[in-house]
């Protein structure tokens, strides 16, 4: 059966992107209530199958692996982190947000984005949309612009957040509040 994945932390090679996509077709070819529970890979000292479980746990919405993967989030490696924040994100994670919130400050540019991105779905909470709003004035034009469609996201107290602003601003901050506010653009 399909949840006799027959790769194990053994593994040392990396799991490449066609050995993916057979793993992933032979889940969707069976019935997914007996897709395996893919936490169990989480912890691999190989990055390919660690990357390749957090987006199976996204893929196929596994929330009980929500608790492993904001374990990821201290992970030394970039990519898992981002990888991980974006999983959280889809998985309607809110219990991750202050977690993702406090990691913003050392991170670089791209998961700094991440985060951002991801705050504008799951985050909710008062201090979240306070700091997507204050990342609005990044001298940074695309997080500022991530913000910007972030708050958006976030839903109607996002989006009445950034009609305030924008009528108290103008320049470059009210054009990117109008791009991002812009119901044509997703």
């Amino acid at each position: 059966p399909v949840s006799d994945i027959s790769f194990r932390n053994e593994l040392t090679s990396k799991l490449s992107t066609w050995e993916q996509i057979h793993i992933l077709s032979a889940i969707l070819d069976k019935n997914l209530d007996f897709a395996p529970d893919f936490t169990q890979f989480l912890k691999s000292s190989n990055k390919s199958i660690v990357l390749f479980a957090i987006k199976m746990t996204d893929h196929l919405k596994q929330q009980k692996a929500i608790g492993n993967l904001i374990e990821l989030l201290d992970d030394a490696d970039p990519e898992i982190r981002n990888s991980t924040i974006h999983a959280l994100a889809n998985l309607d994670a809110i219990e991750s947000a202050s977690k993702i919130l406090g990691m913003y400050l050392n991170e670089e540019k791209n998961t700094q984005l991440e985060i951002i991105r991801a705050l504008g779905k799951i985050g909710s909470k008062e201090n979240e949309m306070t700091f997507l709003g204050e990342q609005l004035n990044n001298a940074d034009h695309e997080i500022s612009l991530a913000a910007s469609y972030a708050l958006k996201t976030s839903g109607s107290s996002g989006k009445l957040l950034l009609r305030k602003i924008k009528h108290n601003s103008n320049g470059q901050l009210a054009a990117i509040i109008e791009h991002s506010l812009d119901e044509r653009i997703s």
